[in-house]
Order: structure tokens, then C-alpha cells, then sequence
């Protein structure tokens, strides 16, 4: 047993995405990749040259502002250009979308993304009406032998009175749409398929043109958009889907690396629905996990890591917090981890519990300062640069019980935070011999 590897309590992430729970309990996390995927593969193939061609011409343009210190913000681009893909500048647009083609199909062992044909066409059998928008969608991995389409429907793809998006619920046929490695109608992950599907119904709406989606009536309808990626783009958003391209296929980063970079454009990017979300607390920066990571430990000690788990998630119930998601914890050092959220329900203050291989489960409790949300990232930046390399690679248990000021990435809210040990405050939880020795060896090591 002990030469086995267990499954620990250890979140490894999926995506990441923004995440927003209506009055109906349905739970949805909206990943930019989702969308700029969708958008990649609605444009066709007699796009992609075109758009390369200027997307090369918009990095010249900031490469030469850049010359010039005319750039008000440092990450931009979002997207550095490093070893063979800086070359993509000076080659021929035809040259830079043969390579990406081929790194595509390598990825996805299909080319659907850009290349469709009568079995492969980006949507069919569209439909809308009394509220509700349904279609079939392409996968864009290969899917001759299996189901070419995944069939999709969004309740209510239109932005509700007050500006916000009005999605009650979807459903996509595919695992991409797992939330946390379930499939639920409760809880979702808004796949490419669906965001496909949402981005042509809005474009149809927009040019009023038939299209792929069948109206049921011609009433006046306000479709909902979470990201600027269509053509209206500004220039500050030019080209993402290149850069996309490139991040995913050619530097083969995962997409809970992309999602997090891309959130750094904030109101650039966010279409004011989720603007407005995100200032009163509707919508937060979720991450999306996987499966727990597995590792060779005492099996005693997992399973009684994993009994406490249970009575500090029923301490917190009782406490009136109720679980939000997974979020990002020590964010910007050495022992970046993922925590699992918990709201209480004066939305005042919130806890994260932790734990790591080495970190033994552990919580966070963060109290917000006021009501300001860093959409950019800006001050959380320049926060996490502006510390002193020892404080962010010092292990956390070294700052146990000591207040410090950081901005929440979940929320984007100001917060005192501090790092506490269960069983060393006023509660009835025990911690068991094998978890309490861990914590007197761990905090030996680093306090």
C-alpha cells in the first residue's frame, strides 16, 4: 500500500475562467479560450492568411512603441513572442499559417478549426426561439468514426434588462463542458461549442442577415456577448486570435495559462455585462480543476487529512460560508496553489482551504477593505513585484497568524489576509495525531 500512489486532496487546475451562479443555482464558468476557439473556427480558412498578415503588422506597431517607452502598460502585448515564433514577423503570411495549420493538426489530429467541407460544416440545424437557441457544433479534434457535431442549447442567450447576461442554464454533449470533473445541469464549463453557437446567433442578430440560425419570431432581440472578440474589435484586442493560435498550438501553453494572461486586458476585453458583474459581486475569476494529483505518502495520514477536510467544510457551513469554486492562493511565489472557496454570507469576508504536498491542509481567512475591483490586475501586479523576494519565497507557514494586505484574485478585492492552522483557533475541530505532527515538522522547518 505504501509503494502505491494515492489520490491526495491537491488540486490540479483544468482552465480558468470567469464564473457567475443566477438565482436558480446554476453555475456557469465563461473561459476566454472557449470564445476566441469558437471565433477561430465560425471565420473559415480565407481568414487566416489575412489575419496573420495583420496581426504582423499590429506586433511591428508595438514593437516600435515599445522602442519609443510609448506603452502605458508593461504586458503589453499580452503575449510575448520568444525562440522560433519571434521569426513569425518576417516570414510570409502563407509561410506563418502552414505552420500553425500543421501544428493544429498535430494537437487536434484534425484541421476543423479552420478547414470545413459538407461533413464538416462549423453549425447546423440552428435554432431560436421562446427564449431558448439550440444547434449542432463541429469538434474541432477529429471526429470521423464518432460524433462529428455536439449538440448544443443555451436558455435564454440574451442579455437581461439591466445589462447582464442572461444565460439561466446550457448543455453540450461534449466533456469540455464538464465543471470540476462532473457533469451536472447544475454546473457547467462554456465549451467552444457553445460559445460558437452564442457568438453566430449574436452576429446573426447584429447584420440581420440569414444565416445558420432558423428565428422562430422577428421580435427584438439583445443577444449577450462575455468578451469583445468579434468584429468590433478595438485595437487594444486586435489579432487575439493569433496570438491564441500561437500561445496554444506552437508554444503548447495549457489553457489555464492563456485564460489567466488574457484576463490581465480586463474592460478590454470584457464586454460591459461582465463589467458590471464583476463590480457588484456577480461574477468572480474561477479556476476550473481536473483530477486531484496523486503522490506516494503515509496512507494513514491522507485519510485523516481528508476526515479533517469533512469537519472543517461542516464548521464552515455551520459558520454561515457556503462554497464558491477554486481559486488562486499565494499568488505570484514559490508556493502558488490552488484553494477551494468558501463565501460567507455577509460577502464580507471569505476562507481558502489548502493543501499542498508541502503544505498540510490549512486556511486562509481574508477579509475584504471596501468594495473596488482590480479588473485589470493592475494593483495586484504591482503588489505581488513590489514585495520583497523573501516574502514571496518564503514559505507560507513562516507569516502563520500575521496579518498581511493582498488583492484577492477571485474577487479582485482588496483584503486583509491571514494564515491559520486548524485547531489553533475558538472551534470545535480536531485535528488528528498524523496531520498535527506534519504541521509541528512543517512549521519546524520554515518558521
Amino acid at each position: 500500500m505504501e509503494n502505491e500512489k494515492l489520490k491526495t486532496l491537491q488540486v490540479l487546475p483544468r482552465t480558468y475562467g470567469l464564473g457567475t451562479r443566477n438565482r436558480n443555482g446554476v453555475h456557469i464558468v465563461y473561459p476566454i479560450t472557449s470564445f476566441l476557439t469558437a471565433a477561430v473556427q465560425l471565420s473559415g480558412a480565407d481568414s487566416l492568411e489575412n489575419d496573420i498578415g495583420g496581426w504582423q503588422k499590429h506586433r511591428a506597431y508595438l514593437q516600435e512603441r515599445t522602442k519609443r517607452t510609448q506603452h502605458t502598460r508593461p504586458d503589453s502585448p499580452i503575449f510575448s513572442l520568444t525562440g522560433k515564433e519571434s521569426k513569425f514577423l518576417d516570414l510570409k503570411p502563407a509561410e506563418v499559417k502552414d505552420i500553425l495549420l500543421e501544428a493544429i493538426l498535430d494537437k487536434e489530429d484534425a484541421m476543423n478549426l479552420w478547414e470545413k467541407d459538407i461533413y464538416n460544416s462549423a453549425i447546423k440545424k440552428g435554432h431560436y426561439g421562446t427564449y431558448n437557441l439550440s444547434g449542432e457544433v463541429t469538434s474541432k479534434s477529429n471526429a470521423r468514426g464518432r460524433k462529428a457535431h455536439r449538440k448544443v442549447h443555451i436558455n435564454n442567450p440574451n442579455l437581461n434588462r439591466d445589462g447582464t447576461l442572461g444565460i439561466n442554464e446550457f448543455n453540450c454533449e461534449c466533456d469540455d463542458s464538464y465543471y470540476n470533473d462532473m457533469r451536472h445541469k447544475l454546473y457547467g464549463v462554456f465549451c467552444h461549442h457553445a460559445a460558437a453557437l452564442q457568438i453566430a446567433y449574436y452576429n446573426e442578430v447584429k447584420s440581420d442577415k440569414e444565416g445558420v440560425i432558423e428565428f422562430e419570431n422577428k421580435k427584438p432581440l439583445n443577444p449577450a456577448l462575455p468578451f469583445n472578440i468579434t468584429n468590433y474589435n478595438s485595437e487594444a484586442i486586435s489579432f487575439l486570435n493569433i496570438e491564441f493560435l500561437i500561445s496554444r498550438y506552437i508554444r503548447k501553453k495549457s489553457l489555464f495559462e492563456i485564460n489567466r494572461k488574457l484576463t490581465r486586458l480586463g474592460s478590454l476585453l470584457f464586454t460591459p455585462a461582465i463589467n458590471s458583474m464583476l463590480d457588484t459581486g456577480d461574477m468572480w475569476f474561477e479556476v476550473v480543476r481536473t483530477a486531484f494529483k496523486k503522490t506516494k505518502d503515509d496512507p494513514k495520514y491522507i485519510e485523516e487529512t481528508k476526515g479533517l477536510l469533512k469537519n472543517m467544510r461542516e464548521y464552515l457551513r455551520d459558520e454561515d460560508f457556503y462554497p464558491r469554486g477554486y481559486s488562486i492562493e499565494y499568488e505570484g511565489s514559490d508556493f502558488e496553489s490552488i484553494g477551494e472557496r468558501w463565501e460567507h454570507k455577509d460577502k464580507e469576508k471569505c476562507i481558502s482551504l489548502i493543501y499542498k504536498q508541502d503544505m498540510p491542509l490549512h486556511f486562509i481567512l481574508k477579509k475584504y477593505q471596501g468594495y473596488e475591483v482590480d479588473l485589470f490586475g493592475d494593483r495586484k501586479i504591482t503588489l505581488l513585484e513590489g514585495r520583497k523576494s523573501d516574502v514571496t519565497s518564503r514559505h507560507p507557514y513562516s507569516r502563520i497568524g500575521k496579518e498581511f494586505m493582498e488583492i484577492d484574485d477571485m474577487t479582485r478585492r482588496y483584503c486583509r489576509a491571514k494564515i491559520i492552522l486548524p485547531g489553533t483557533v475558538r472551534n470545535t475541530i480536531s485535528v488528528p495525531e498524523s496531520v498535527s505532527k506534519r504541521y509541528q515538522d512543517t512549521v519546524g522547518l520554515y518558521s
